[in-house]
């Protein structure tokens, strides 16, 4: 790799962070110039994914004809990552892909609904050497896809299992972690654990400049000033 490839990729890095994706310079046009080689595949899905995510934080911020446009721009994107990373598997075979790139097709998988899939490439991926932080994430998207399917004790016992990582990961992973956790317990009503994950999400965001988590956790924040709290002890 040239060293003009890696500035790019730093580039594509540093402005995806901070939820620089849109307009000219922007992590999704870098990104389409450049991740070509068929290899790149899962980096280019993985910036669409996470720039669906920054378009549906700023629809839930918006109204009216904004609030739709926003919506409309998330789910192209992530209609592209799931098209993008599904040629990827089938052109390098699922099981040749590395355990860090599974974990991109299944966070994809599972926002699309496909779930079954999604647990799939999970399990497949835990079976593989990998770094702390690709575990805790992989570990983090199973918890999720064990609650939505119903299998609650499960579920808290896979976050559990994966917050057992926390001191060996980087600050991104920490940060996507508590912030799954906290809708979970949103979801079930948890509304002071909850705030409590997702005050730690904010603090680890804003001191490491992760502006694009800040516009993600925000609509969360916002919702839970909607629920009454509620105690249900510690996870």
């Amino acid at each position: 790799m040239n060293i003009n490839g890696t500035d790019i990729r730093k580039q594509i890095h540093d402005k995806t962070w901070k939820g620089g994706f849109w307009g000219r310079g922007g992590a999704i046009e870098l990104a389409r110039d450049a991740y070509r080689d068929p290899g790149d595949g899962m980096a280019l899905a993985s910036t669409y994914y996470a720039a669906a995510g920054n378009a549906a934080a700023r629809a839930a911020s918006e109204k009216g004809l904004r609030k739709v446009a926003w919506n409309a721009r998330a789910a192209a994107l992530l209609c592209r990552a799931l098209w993008v990373s599904g040629r990827f598997e089938r052109w390098i075979g699922r099981s040749n892909i590395a355990a860090d790139q599974l974990d991109v097709r299944a966070t994809i998988l599972r926002r699309c609904g496909f779930r079954s899939a999604a647990l799939e490439r999970i399990d497949l991926a835990l079976l593989k050497r990998t770094s702390a932080d690709t575990e805790m994430l992989l570990l983090t998207g199973k918890a999720e896809i064990l609650a939505e399917q119903g299998k609650g004790r499960e579920a808290w016992q896979t976050f559990h299992e994966a917050s057992l990582l926390s001191p060996a990961v980087k600050p991104t992973t920490l940060v996507r972690f508590y912030k799954a956790r906290a809708r979970r317990s949103l979801r079930i009503g948890w509304s002071q654990v909850a705030e409590e994950d997702l005050s730690i999400a904010r603090d680890i965001a804003r001191a490491h400049g992760l502006d694009d988590q800040l516009e993600k956790i925000q609509p969360l924040l916002d919702h839970l000033r909607s629920v009454p709290l509620r105690d249900a002890g510690r996870l």
